[in-house]
């Protein structure tokens, strides 16, 4: 069986939202990488959670038959090669058509027409000080900023939320210091200050002292992600069919979270 070539009518590659969304309509097997999973702040963390639950019942509907254990994934001619990660086996599918949701680490796609250069850039930042606050999202499309988003997630690294800074960028922007780390990290301070969020307290009023004085706030840049936001464009093919959808609806034709496989892990869990 070293040699054998399995056959696959249709096979969906990527494992984006609307990669697995598809593949639990359809029916198909798939194949990808975690590289595709949703950032935990997309749509306010629901895109991961939908994600991760959809994932567990493919997996349990035996549609992703490699797991997270694929290094790289080839089409030559008719076939399509998935080399597995651990044990470095090659494995060939036929296949009629496959439908890509993602080319991350795919080789031997169609010649490329148009590259996809716009990114969607996370910059995490840890933060050291700031004032107790009940603030999650902060909207900062519409303040005269670079910055699109401002998350304050619970990362578990100190009992203050941390902060992703979400913006996009094409690959010529993101190399000026602009829209450099540091350049992002201010601007999130200039943001909280304008919405009144100060560091913590530091001298209360008092008889002398008519207002009190707060500590500034401590921002440290952690980590940058780098996303496409926009899809390279292929010639067109009539086996291989590019589906790159960047979002996914809320809610599926089939409401995949009444599936009996995720009912009863929720209620093993």
């Amino acid at each position: 069986m070293r040699n054998h070539t399995y056959e696959w009518d249709n096979v969906i590659v990527g494992m984006t939202l609307p990669a697995c969304l598809y593949a639990y309509s359809s029916g198909y097997p798939i194949v990808g990488f975690q590289y595709d999973m949703p950032s935990q702040v997309d749509n306010r963390g629901s895109d991961l959670s939908q994600w991760t639950d959809l994932l567990f019942v493919l997996s349990m509907r035996g549609q992703v038959p490699f797991g997270d254990n694929i290094t790289s994934i080839s089409f030559i001619e008719d076939r399509m090669r998935v080399v597995t990660k651990r044990s470095q086996k090659q494995c060939f599918f036929k296949f009629n058509k496959a439908h890509v949701f993602s080319d991350y680490m795919v080789h031997g796609m169609p010649p490329i027409v148009s590259k996809g250069e716009l990114k969607k850039v996370y910059d995490w930042i840890d933060v050291r000080t700031i004032q107790s606050h009940d603030i999650d999202y902060i909207d900062a499309r519409g303040i005269d900023s670079f910055l699109d988003e401002i998350h304050f997630v619970k990362t578990g690294r100190s009992s203050n939320k941390d902060i992703c800074a979400v913006f996009r960028g094409n690959e010529k922007t993101l190399k000026e210091f602009q829209y450099s780390e540091s350049m992002v990290r201010l601007e999130v301070e200039r943001i909280l200050r304008s919405k009144g969020i100060t560091g913590p307290l530091k001298n209360n009023t008092s008889e002398k002292r008519k207002t009190p004085t707060y500590s500034p706030i401590v921002l440290e840049s952690a980590y940058r992600e780098v996303r496409p936001s926009a899809a390279n464009i292929y010639e067109d093919s009539d086996k291989i069919v590019c589906k790159f959808e960047m979002t996914a609806p809320s809610r599926t034709k089939k409401n995949f979270t009444k599936d009996p496989f995720l009912v009863a892990h929720r209620e093993d869990s």
